[in-house]
């Protein structure tokens, strides 16, 4: 889980995709990505 000022996102290994959701609200559904996509997403937001 990555915390930064209460703005909490978990991930999880979910086989073939890699699952995505807000821990403040873990019954409101969650996102399904691959892991490519994730590597994409944190690679443009560690450049930023």
């Amino acid at each position: 889980m990555l915390s930064d000022g209460g703005n909490c996102v978990e991930i999880a290994d979910l086989g073939a995709v890699v699952g995505v959701r807000d821990s403040k609200d873990p019954g409101g559904g969650h996102l399904d990505v691959s892991r490519g996509a994730l590597r994409a997403l944190l690679a443009d937001l560690k450049r930023r």
